[in-house]
């Protein structure tokens, strides 16, 4: 360890920082998402705060739906802290309108219920094609399908 006044991090206090297990921070390591920087003399891991600024990245991208992988090739890439941010806001923001948008619909189709409206079929299918939620499950589709959810 070059620089004797580094902040070191164990698993444990990573993990509790973030709150996530430690589980998640091994498979991530597994996975070659995240790397401790340093290991102690028993081999445990010790994180800088550069790792524990991947891992906010890794978070946030995964707030937002992304896979694994693809954070992996995101963070690699080179790009600046504010490139992600940007990149993540921007993600976030549309998946916000995108809900908005689902919500409203929702709000109509339960205004209309009750009122006792019955709503014919092109009406059930403007209002839920205008919210797109067609386009939200093919992206779960995509993120989850392999899973037993």
């Amino acid at each position: 360890m070059d620089d004797i006044d580094e902040v070191l991090y164990t698993v444990g206090e990573v993990a509790a920082l973030f709150r996530i297990t430690v589980r998640t921070l091994h498979h991530w390591e597994a996975q070659g998402l995240l790397s401790p920087t340093w290991r102690s003399w028993s081999n445990y891991r010790l994180y800088t705060e550069q790792d524990c600024a991947r891992v906010q990245k890794i978070l946030i991208y995964r707030a937002t739906g992304m896979k694994l992988t693809d954070i992996k090739q995101l963070l690699d890439g080179g790009a600046s802290d504010l490139e992600h941010l940007r990149r993540q806001k921007e993600s976030l923001l549309a998946q916000r309108d995108s809900l908005t948008d689902m919500l409203a619909a929702i709000d109509t189709l339960m205004e209309d219920a009750m009122n006792n409206r019955k709503l014919t079929t092109e009406e059930i299918g403007q209002i839920v094609g205008d919210a797109n939620f067609a386009a939200h499950q093919q992206e779960a589709e995509e993120a989850y399908g392999s899973s037993e959810d």
